[in-house]
């Protein structure tokens, strides 16, 4: 990796691995790297955003996938499924701490509200392309529900 590079947070280091730049938008700006046995993700919140709104359903029985908050506020949402997308007992969220990971099994429909600011850390024990084809869609939280769920964890 360049100085320049560095210099410019157009690369990040994570785990040993160079996470380059891929895409910007309003809300968000996505670093990563995948390679066989791995994909990590960086994502830092532009915007208060939520991320996920969905579950898998085959690979984590394989891979693990884990989220840490490096820095900034973010609230973790979670709702336990049946295989056909049915929802089962009541939905869980709570606010996470800097440096705090949690890890997903199958069948868990899952977001992470992102305060502006905020950066999350994805680490998956699989190529990008892998997962890409396991993800369920599961509104476990709505767009315009962000900002309310936010100040409300937040008090």
């Amino acid at each position: 990796m360049s100085k320049d590079a560095k210099e410019k947070k157009d690369v990040y280091e994570v785990d040993g691995y160079d996470l380059y730049f891929v895409k910007s938008t309003d809300a968000f700006r996505l670093y990563g790297s995948s390679g066989a046995r791995h994909s990590i993700q960086r994502v830092e919140a532009l915007q208060d955003i939520a991320i996920g709104n969905y579950y898998h359903k085959l690979w984590t029985k394989f891979a693990g996938k884990t989220y840490e908050l490096v820095e900034g506020e973010a609230l973790f949402c979670r709702q336990h499924i049946d295989e056909n997308g049915t929802p089962l007992g009541v939905s869980y969220s709570r606010m996470l701490e800097k440096g705090h990971q949690t890890s997903l099994p199958i069948y868990v429909a899952h977001a992470l509200c992102l305060k502006a600011g905020a950066v999350i850390i994805c680490r998956i024990a699989l190529p990008f392309v892998s997962f890409q084809n396991d993800k369920h869609r599961y509104d476990i939280i709505k767009p315009e529900e962000i900002n309310h769920e936010l100040n409300q964890k937040m008090g």
